[in-house]
């Protein structure tokens, strides 16, 4: 009563879930690794919530902001920000910051604006193509503590070609 036929059966369905489970195996590894992410987009607008949480708190402009030199001088340490990047380290070449402030009846733009980074980036925004700067707009209206009310348009650009496309 030696059945040696239903093992061989066994045996060519054993090697046909192997194969599968190889094939799945080394699909899932090509699909995972094989192009990487763009996560420009998503670091800009990140970027630009976090300079729009350092400038207002509950829809009101922070103290001291508008008009002092040196929050435009120290914005970075103040907002907590770091544009550098450890491939070009002591430059700021892979971001850029813009932050402008208008009144919200006229519409007329402050003399008080800040701008940080490589201003350079600034000319690729908007440019079709995968190894063109990601840019972010972003606006919004906070009030002051006197009541006057102001709009603030933040636009944030991020480079990083070499790394995401």
């Amino acid at each position: 009563m030696n059945k040696i036929g239903a093992e061989k059966t066994i045996s060519v369905y054993w090697f046909a879930i192997l194969i599968i489970v190889a094939g799945a195996v080394i699909y899932m590894v090509v699909s995972v690794y094989g192009k990487p992410y763009d996560v420009r987009g998503a670091e800009s607008e990140i970027l630009a919530s976090n300079i729009a949480d350092c400038i207002s708190e509950g829809g009101y402009l922070q103290e001291k902001i508008l008009g002092d030199a040196s929050f435009r001088e120290n914005f970075l340490q103040r907002c907590s920000l770091n544009l550098e990047t450890p491939d070009f380290a002591g430059t700021k070449g892979e971001y850029y910051t813009e932050v402008n402030f208008y009144e919200f009846e006229t519409g007329t733009k402050l003399d008080f604006d800040i701008v940080q980074g490589n201003f350079n980036l600034k000319s690729s925004c908007g440019l079709p193509g995968l190894t063109q700067p990601v840019c972010s707009q972003k606006s919004f209206y906070v009030i002051d503590k006197e009541q006057k009310k102001y709009r603030v348009d933040i636009m944030s650009i991020v480079n990083k070609v070499d790394k995401n496309a």
